[in-house]
C-alpha cells in the first residue's frame, strides 16, 4: 500500500488530470482552467472586494482572521479531494482487487471519509467558495463499506453537505449585491460588511462567479432529479420555462448552437477533437436543461398540484427532448463514428453526457409508470424504448474502450502491485466521478428488461446477456461504496425473483 505522502501526491494528481476534466466540461464549461483554481481565485476576488483598499489598524484583526479562514478552507477542500479520490484506488491500481486487498483498500477509504466528514460542519459555518466545493465533492463521494449505521446516522450526510453548498451559493451571491439584516453569523461575524453602494465588481470576478453559480444550477438539478428534493436555485414547477438561466439554455441551443452546428450535422462531415468538445458541451446543456424539465414534472407529482401545472411541465419535457431530437443528435451521431479518433477525454465526456440524457427519459417514463399517468406516459413511449437502447449501448460502449491514466513520477506507484509503472488502463466506467448515475442507469434498465421477459418479450438467453452487460458494469465501479455494495445485492436478487437460472455472478 501507499505512504501517506504517496496517497495525498497521487489523489491530488488524479483528481486534477482525469476528475477536474469532466466536472469542468460538465459544469464550469471547458475554459482550460483548473477546477479547484476558480473556486480559489474567486475567494480571492471576494476578499478584495470585501477589504476594498482598507488595510487601517482596526481591520488588522479581521484581516488575519480571514487569512485563517480561507486556510481552514483550502484544508477542507484538500480533505474532500482526497477522500472522493481514494475511491476510485483499488480499480485502478488492482483491477479485480482480491478480498483481502478489498478489505486494506476499503479501510484507506474509511479513514480518510472519517477524516473528511469531521471538518464538514466547519466547511458549513465558514462560507467561501473553496468551502463550498468542498461540501459538494464530499455529498458526491460514497459512503465506505464497513461504517456501521450508527456511525452513518451520528454525523453528517452527504445530501446535507449539498444542501449546505446551495444555500451557502446563495449567500455569497446576495452578500455583494444586499445587506443582511442582523442573523446570528452577522453578529459573530470578525469582519465588516461591505458597504454594496461602494463596491465595483470586477469583469473577471462576475465571470468566475456566474460559472460557479451555473455549477450549482446543475448541482441543484441532479439532487432534485435523483433524490426527489425541491429545487433551491429553481423556482420549481415552471422554473425551467421562466428563470433567466433557462431561458438562455433553451435559446443556445435552439439558435446559437442550432446554426453553428449546421455543418456537424451533415453525414460526410469529420469531426475533429475540437469540434467533438463542443459538440459534447451543448450536449451536456441539453441534458441539463431536459433534467430540470423532469424535475419540475416529478415535483408537481409529488405535490399533487392542478392538472394545468403537471401538463405545463409535461409539455416542456417534450419540447425538451425535440430540442435534442433535431439538434443535439445529429452532430451527437455524426460524433459518434469517429470517436475513435478523439482523444480519450472526449471520449470520456461523451460516454458521460450520453448516459445522463437517456437516464433522464427513464427517469421520468419511470415517474409517470409509478405515479399511475398513463395518459402522460403514452407520449413518452417511443422515446423510451429508444433510450433503453441507448443507454445499454452506452454502458457497452464505456466498458469496452480504456481509459489511461498517466502519472509524471514513478514513486507514486511505489508499493503497489503495478510497481513502478506509470500508465495504467481502465475502463470509462471505472473512471466515471458519477458511479450513482450508473447504478440508477443499471437499475432502471434491470427494471425493463425484467418486465418484457415477464411479458415473454425477451427470450432467456437474450435476458441473461443484457444482464450480464448490467452485472459487468456493476463490477467495474468502487468497489469499496457501500451503495455499490447494496446495488450488487439487490441485483442478484432480482434474479431469484424472476426465478431464471444460468446468470453466473
Amino acid at each position: 500500500m501507499m505512504t501517506d505522502i504517496h496517497l495525498d501526491h497521487w489523489c491530488e494528481q488524479f483528481f486534477r488530470q482525469e476528475f477536474g476534466t469532466v466536472f469542468e466540461r460538465n459544469n464550469l464549461s471547458d475554459n482550460g482552467d483548473n477546477l479547484t483554481t476558480i473556486f480559489y481565485d474567486l475567494d480571492n476576488l471576494l476578499k478584495e472586494q470585501f477589504s476594498n483598499g482598507n488595510l487601517s489598524p482596526s481591520n488588522l484583526s479581521a484581516t488575519s482572521s480571514r487569512k485563517l479562514q480561507t486556510e481552514q478552507a483550502s484544508e477542507s477542500l484538500h480533505l474532500s479531494i482526497r477522500s472522493f479520490a481514494v475511491c476510485w484506488l483499488p480499480a485502478v491500481f488492482e483491477g479485480s482487487p482480491t478480498t483481502d486487498d478489498l478489505e486494506q483498500w476499503a479501510e484507506i477509504f474509511r479513514t480518510h471519509w472519517r477524516d473528511t466528514r469531521r471538518h464538514m460542519l466547519k466547511a458549513i459555518n465558514q462560507i467561501s467558495y473553496q468551502s463550498i466545493f468542498a461540501l459538494y465533492l464530499f455529498g458526491q463521494t460514497p459512503i465506505p463499506i464497513g461504517i456501521s449505521e450508527d456511525e452513518r446516522l451520528d454525523g453528517i450526510s452527504g445530501m446535507m453537505c449539498i444542501h449546505a453548498a446551495l444555500k451557502n451559493i446563495q449567500q455569497l451571491r446576495s452578500r455583494l449585491r444586499s445587506r443582511a439584516f442582523d442573523s446570528p453569523a452577522e453578529r459573530l461575524a470578525t469582519w465588516e460588511q461591505p458597504d454594496t453602494r461602494h463596491l465595483t465588481l470586477t469583469s473577471k470576478y462576475i465571470e468566475l462567479e456566474n460559472r460557479v453559480f451555473w455549477a450549482a444550477v446543475a448541482w441543484d438539478t441532479e439532487q432534485a432529479l435523483i433524490y426527489n428534493v425541491r429545487s433551491s436555485l429553481s423556482t420549481g414547477i415552471r422554473g425551467a420555462c421562466r428563470e433567466p438561466a433557462w431561458i438562455l439554455a433553451r435559446g443556445f441551443l435552439r439558435d446559437s448552437f442550432h446554426s453553428d452546428s449546421e455543418k456537424w450535422r451533415g453525414e460526410d462531415f469529420e469531426i475533429t477533437d475540437d469540434i467533438a468538445k463542443r459538440i459534447v458541451s451543448a450536449t451536456g446543456v441539453c441534458r441539463l436543461y431536459v433534467w430540470r424539465t423532469i424535475a419540475s414534472v416529478k415535483e408537481a407529482l409529488i405535490e399533487g398540484v392542478d392538472e394545468e401545472s403537471v401538463q405545463i411541465g409535461s409539455d416542456a419535457v417534450l419540447d425538451a427532448l425535440k430540442i435534442f431530437k433535431h439538434t443535439i443528435r445529429p452532430a451527437l451521431a455524426n460524433c459518434e463514428k469517429w470517436l475513435q479518433y478523439l482523444s480519450q477525454e472526449t471520449r470520456l465526456a461523451w460516454f458521460g453526457a450520453v448516459l445522463h440524457y437517456y437516464l433522464g427519459i427513464l427517469i421520468i417514463v419511470d415517474a409517470l409508470d409509478t405515479a399511475a399517468r398513463a395518459d402522460l406516459l403514452e407520449q413518452y413511449t417511443d422515446y423510451g424504448m429508444n433510450a433503453e437502447r441507448e443507454l445499454f449501448n452506452t454502458l457497452k460502449f464505456g466498458l469496452e474502450n480504456q481509459y489511461c491514466i498517466s502519472c509524471s513520477e514513478k514513486d507514486v506507484f511505489q508499493g503497489t502491485s503495478k510497481g513502478a509503472s506509470t500508465k495504467i488502463k481502465t475502463s470509462l466506467i471505472a473512471i466515471d466521478p458519477h458511479p450513482h448515475y450508473i447504478l440508477a442507469s443499471v437499475r432502471l434498465l434491470d427494471i425493463a428488461i425484467g418486465r418484457k421477459r415477464l411479458r415473454g418479450d425477451l427470450s432467456e438467453s437474450a435476458y441473461l446477456n443484457l444482464r450480464a452487460t448490467l452485472n459487468s458494469a456493476l463490477q467495474q465501479l468502487p468497489q469499496t461504496s457501500m451503495e455499490v455494495a447494496f446495488a450488487k445485492k439487490k441485483f442478484q436478487q432480482s434474479i431469484l425473483g424472476h426465478g431464471l437460472n444460468g446468470f453466473d455472478s
